[in-house]
Parts: structure tokens; C-alpha cells; sequence
């Protein structure tokens, strides 16, 4: 693997776990506003709690009050004093219609409370489905990561190959071209084009000295060694 391989591997690393860190983040952060709106859905559900015990609260009082201004209104019809017992039950009309608006407003809280409660058990249920999705996406992105690593390897081993097999092919063809060279030349040679000079060289010494040619030196040889004694008795001659 080359620098450029290297460095390009190096990034593409750093890509993935960045990718991953991202996905892995907006996860996160989506589940986190999910928790977030459900605290927020608990505490408006104890705020509604709160009042209608606050309305129920009050409902029992007027219940009270209004009993006891129908006592009084008794007693003082008794008492021969229907002015008063007007009084008190203008007093109880009042606090029945005031009871009246009062249950109302209760039982509105009772209805929203159980939506509330209807959509936090939604809620709930859905950012448990979106943990198991989570915890599932972020499995499936492991394994396509692995795969992805494993799919780059048989890559750059297919390209190693192919790298090998060209190196191969030349490695063959320089050997077939020198056979080739090798072929040629001792056809040269064993068609004369070429003088072979690795070959017996007897035939050269033949060509050299043939047997006429031996013959005259010898006969030459001879004369020579003639005239070389004849010299020598001449010398001897004249020295007596």
C-alpha cells in the first residue's frame, strides 16, 4: 500500500466514526427531547392534579355551607321569619351556581388529566420502541461497517493481485524474449551467419598450416641445416 493509500485509508476512517458519531448523536439527542417533553408532561400532569383536589377542596365546602344555609333558612321559617329564610337560600342559590361552575371546571381537569395521562403512556411506549430501534441501527450499522471494512480489504487485496499477476506477466515475457534472443542467435550460428568462435579451432590450425605447406618446411629445414654444416666445414678448413 502506497502513502496515498495510506492517507486516503486514514480519512475514510475518520469518516466512518465521525458518521457514526453522528448518527449515534442525533439518536441521542432525539431521545433526549422525548425525556425531556415527558418530565415536562409529569409536571403539568401534577399541576392539573393539584387543582382539581384544590376544586374538590372547595366543592365540599360549599357542600357544607350550603346544607347549612338551608338550616338556617328552616329555622327561620320555623321562627316565623321568612325575610331571613329568603336570605339564606338567596345565599345557597348563589353558592350552588358557584358549585355548579366549580364541577365543571373539575371534571374538565378529570378529562385532560386522562388525556395527559393517555399521551404520557404513548410517550412512553414510543421512546421505548425508539431505544430498541436505536440499540437495532446502531447494531446494523456496526455489522455494515464490517462488512464495508472487510468488503475494502478483499479490494485491496484483488488489486495487490492484480499488481502480482502484472508483475508476473512481465517477469514472463523478459524470460520468453532472452529464450527468444538466445534461439536466434544460435540459429545464426548454426547457420554460418555468425562465426562461432566457442568451436574447435583444429580446423583453423588446418587452415593455417595444410599438408603441402608442412612438407615444403620441412624441405626447407633441411636446406637450412646443409648450408649451416657446410658453413662449418669451410670455417674448419681454413683454420688448418
Amino acid at each position: 500500500m502506497g502513502i496515498f493509500d495510506h492517507v486516503t485509508s486514514v480519512f475514510r476512517g475518520r469518516a466512518r466514526e465521525h458518521e457514526q458519531q453522528d448518527i449515534g448523536e442525533l439518536m441521542d439527542v432525539s431521545l433526549e427531547k422525548s425525556e425531556a417533553l415527558i418530565k415536562r408532561l409529569n409536571i403539568a400532569m401534577a399541576d392539573v392534579t393539584a387543582g382539581r383536589m384544590r376544586l374538590d377542596i372547595q366543592l365540599d365546602e360549599l357542600k357544607v355551607t350550603t346544607t347549612r344555609l338551608e338550616g338556617h333558612a328552616r329555622e327561620a321559617l320555623t321562627a316565623g321569619r321568612e325575610d331571613l329564610a329568603r336570605v339564606a337560600l338567596t345565599r345557597k342559590s348563589v353558592l350552588e351556581r358557584q358549585a355548579t361552575s366549580i364541577t365543571e371546571q373539575r371534571d374538565a381537569l378529570r378529562a385532560e388529566l386522562e388525556k395527559m395521562a393517555l399521551t404520557d403512556q404513548r410517550l412512553r411506549a414510543r421512546i421505548e420502541a425508539f431505544r430498541t430501534e436505536k440499540a437495532s441501527i446502531e447494531a446494523r450499522y456496526t455489522a455494515a461497517e464490517a462488512q464495508a471494512k472487510v468488503s475494502e480489504a478483499v479490494a485491496g487485496l484483488s488489486e495487490d493481485m492484480a499488481d502480482m499477476t502484472a508483475a508476473a506477466g512481465k517477469a514472463r515475457d523478459r524470460v520468453e524474449a532472452m529464450q527468444a534472443r538466445a534461439e536466434a542467435l544460435d540459429e545464426l550460428l548454426r547457420s554460418g551467419s555468425l562465426e562461432d568462435l566457442s568451436a574447435d579451432t583444429h580446423g583453423l590450425d588446418a587452415e593455417v598450416m595444410p599438408g603441402d605447406d608442412g612438407s615444403r618446411v620441412d624441405a626447407e629445414l633441411d636446406r637450412l641445416r646443409m648450408e649451416i654444416a657446410g658453413t662449418g666445414q669451410s670455417a674448419a678448413g681454413g683454420g688448418s
